[in-house]
């Protein structure tokens, strides 16, 4: 079956662009398996390692002390001392993990500290893992390469779909179909919006849940009780980020203040939950700064704590925070689900229109067409939620607007890209216009025409037939050589056959029907040589009342 789809895309401007497309899609393929190959590479080469101390052996073992020290930033250094028994002798280690040269476990908050203080308090009973070739070495928790081989299947899917993408963008398409000789590249490569689809639903679908349980914590938290308070500790917690080559690192800073609270039952309470869903780091210290000069130690405050559960509390009023900004997370791992829903969907529809049988199904086309539509309606929303996102935190940074000349960079970087996303948004507006333009479908037998047969193709208008007052198609046979001049070679069309196929100028004679095409018996069977080559082609003119006609052709293989 011969789609016509128009505006043709076998002009000058449709091979540009072609070729734009395939350096953009090469690009985009190889920095999209770059960083997961990076992971890979890293993650791969722990894994002989790994799996040695997962073979230490179990050993029940028991705490002789523990304690805990601020380590400054918000970060508590846990100690722990243990004792266990291997072939009659006694050994003690402080190790936490099977590669940890240092005897303390950084954690950061209260309730993660706690928690592991009560787990692993003196005389507490445990499990510990020994290397059997070296009693001496010890460690509480267990190495497992399970998580490693996850990460790396994980990261492995994403290296696979970039490469595939920029080698997709250079194979030479070969119009097989499904069941029909295709490979099993071929294949794959029809399934990859499937797969892409279902790991991008996946992902949104898992982040929504958990961002999903914040927004209705924060929700809640407009109910909590309102408690007396005393600021405990109050720091600016600093994390160096190590840059890049050829680029410095840099420091982030958030605010940690620790508070005590009474709930009402007579317990003191400790906690360093400043608002529901915590406080983000930002590289701007003065942020930091002011929120930790608002709440000096010995400061006597509020906290708001839930009635059902007196150790969650927060020190920031709920009631403060626009319910929109617990629902943004919610709001783009949705948009996520649904990007994937729609590759997913639209693959899937689109894998199960190739099937065989004489013509492919018209709902081809409309799939096509709406699939486009989509694809680059979610790439608008996803752009301007990104980058919109980005400019928004910056000025938030900045407190509503910049301070210093260096900062309108950032801000004009924004303004370009935002701008630049007019240029999807546009193509999604054309994609939404095309869907109701009028296209005439050809279908014609498996494998094109035969010489001195007659073949009786099917055709159909979809669209409005009154944007269309007459249809033309014609069945021409050219050739086309490159001929060289001055250096410069260009193409020369001669006409050999012109057979005329369908006139009609009502709209009853060309919604729905067919027409013979007769293709002479000396008429040359198409063919592609180096310097000459005879196409086959339908040629096909839409007429239209008071706008310009339309014009496609549509390559097709004759025997």
């Amino acid at each position: 079956m011969i789609h016509i789809d128009l505006p043709s895309s076998h002009d000058g401007a449709g091979r540009a662009a072609s070729l734009a497309s395939r350096i953009g899609r090469t690009v985009f393929g190889i920095l999209f398996a770059i960083i997961p190959s990076l992971g890979i590479f890293l993650m791969a080469r722990s894994v002989p390692d790994i799996r040695a101390a997962a073979a230490w052996t179990e050993t029940p073992c028991t705490v002789l002390e523990s304690s805990s020290e601020s380590g400054g930033n918000g970060a508590w250094r846990l100690r722990v001392r243990y004792r266990y028994e291997v072939a009659g002798r006694t050994h003690e280690s402080r190790r936490w993990t099977w590669d940890d040269t240092d005897e303390t476990r950084s954690v950061e908050g209260i309730a993660t500290r706690d928690e592991l203080l009560a787990r692993y308090a003196p005389g507490a009973s445990a499990t510990c893992w020994v290397d059997p070739s070296d009693p001496t070495l010890a460690s509480l928790e267990h190495a497992s390469v399970g998580g490693y081989l996850a990460g790396i299947a994980f990261f492995s899917l994403f290296a696979l779909v970039g490469l595939g993408l920029a080698a997709s963008a250079w194979l030479p398409k070969r119009r097989k179909l499904r069941g029909a000789g295709a490979s099993f590249g071929e294949r794959a490569a029809a399934a990859a919006p499937v797969i892409v689809g279902a790991a991008f639903l996946a992902a949104g679908l898992a982040i929504g849940h958990f961002a999903l349980g914040t927004h209705r914590e924060a929700l809640r938290a407009r109910d909590w009780t309102r408690v007396p308070a005393t600021i405990v500790r109050s720091e600016v917690a600093s994390k160096w980020h190590s840059g890049s080559k050829g680029h410095p690192g840099h420091y982030s800073y958030r605010p940690y203040v620790v508070y005590a609270y009474d709930a009402g039952d007579g317990v003191r309470r400790e906690s360093d939950r400043y608002a529901i869903g915590g406080l983000g780091g930002s590289s701007n210290r003065s942020r930091a700064e002011s929120v930790v000069a608002a709440y000096p130690a010995g400061l006597e405050t509020a906290a708001w704590v839930d009635p059902d559960d007196p150790a969650a509390s927060v020190l920031a009023d709920p009631t403060a925070a626009p319910a929109w900004r617990s629902l943004l997370p919610v709001l783009i791992a949705g948009l996520f689900a649904a990007v994937g829903a729609a590759l997913l969907v639209g693959g899937a529809l689109w894998h199960r229109n190739r099937g065989r049988g004489p013509s492919r199904r018209g709902g081809v086309l409309r799939t096509r067409r709406l699939g486009t539509f989509a694809s680059y309606a979610f790439f608008s929303v996803a752009w301007y939620a990104i980058i919109g996102g980005a400019g928004t935190a910056f000025l938030s940074d900045m407190g509503g607007a910049p301070k210093r000349a260096d900062d309108w960079a950032p801000m004009l970087i924004c303004s370009v890209l935002l701008l630049v996303g007019l240029v999807p948004l546009g193509l999604a507006i054309r994609a939404l216009l095309r869907l109701f333009a009028p296209r005439l479908e050809i279908a014609i037998p498996r494998g094109g025409l035969a010489r001195g047969a007659v073949a009786r193709a099917a055709y159909r208008l979809l669209g409005d037939e009154r944007e269309v007052s007459a249809v033309r198609v014609d069945l021409v046979c050219c050739r086309v050589r490159a001929v060289t001049k001055n250096g410069n070679s260009t193409n020369v069309e001669v006409d050999l056959h012109r057979i005329e196929c369908l006139r009609a100028t009502r709209a009853h004679e060309f919604r729905r029907g067919e027409f013979p095409c007769d293709v002479p018996a000396d008429a040359p069977a198409s063919s592609n040589g180096l310097r000459e080559k005879i196409e086959w082609r339908f040629e096909v003119r839409l007429e239209r009342p008071g706008r310009a006609a339309i014009e496609d052709k549509c390559p097709v293989a004759v025997g």
